[in-house]
Parts: C-alpha cells; structure tokens; sequence
C-alpha cells in the first residue's frame, strides 16, 4: 500500500451565495484550494553535508539526522565520544524553527557497528551490557 491509498481522499466542494443559495458556475469559471495546514507530519533526513533544504522546507514539520546520533558516528573508538556533527544539525534545526525526531541509536547492521563492539567475546554478555547502558540515554540527556 502506497500514500496514494492511505494518505489522499475524494473532496466534495458545495459553492453557495452569502444567503445561502446554490450558486453554479459558469463553464470554464476556476475554483483555488490552499491548504492552510496539514495533518500528516512531513519531515526530512538531513545530513551535515545536506544541511540546506530547498524552498519546499516550509512544508516541512521535522527532520531528522540520518547517521550523527547514531552509535558508530557518536562512539566509532570506544570511550571516545563525539556529538560535534550531531550539535551542529541540531543547531541548525533550531535557526530553522525545525524540531528533530529520533532515530534508531542501536544499530545491527554488521558494516555499522563499531570493531571495538565486534571486539567483544561473543559469550561475554557483561562486557557488553556494560556499554549499552551507558550509551542509552546519552543522547536525551544532552538536550536538557
């Protein structure tokens, strides 16, 4: 199913006078819809390298980061932590007027994840619970 199904509907437009009557049109008159506001939030994956949004931007409600609050951007040596990127799309977004959703923070795409978490022994669950925890909440904190 695609957002032609689920996201337009069939509108019925009825003209009529200031007293109420029917009014029609006469063939070929032309009638203009603006829609002053919509009710599906609309948003953009923006990067540091595609910062600028076009024009259409103002149709936009949100963006959000496509790899800088990810763990192997934010953490790719271990203890090392960056969020320079993150701050920077983040400052941005706020000059814009724009807020930023959330994204997926674990990621277990195999080319994604950090070595030094691959590193870890596969059996040793402890070690590896030991960094998740510790990585969680990071990036709500750093907003408050």
């Amino acid at each position: 199913m695609d957002c032609t199904q689920v996201r337009k509907r069939d509108v019925v437009l009825s003209f009529g006078s200031a007293l109420g009557a029917e009014v029609s049109g006469e063939p070929g008159s032309s009638v203009r819809v603006v829609q002053l506001d919509n009710g599906f939030p609309l948003g953009s994956c923006i990067n540091g390298t595609r910062r600028s949004w076009s024009s259409s931007a103002t149709h936009l409600d949100w963006a959000v980061f496509e790899n800088e609050l990810k763990w192997y951007w934010t953490e790719a040596q271990r203890g090392q932590l960056n969020y320079g990127d993150a701050d920077r799309l983040l400052d941005f977004c706020d000059r814009a007027g724009k807020p930023v959703r959330g994204h997926c923070i674990f990621w277990a795409v195999d080319g994604a994840v950090q070595q030094w978490i691959k590193d870890i022994p596969a059996g040793d669950r402890d070690q590896l619970m030991s960094v998740v925890p510790l990585r969680r909440p990071v990036p709500a904190l750093r907003r408050e």
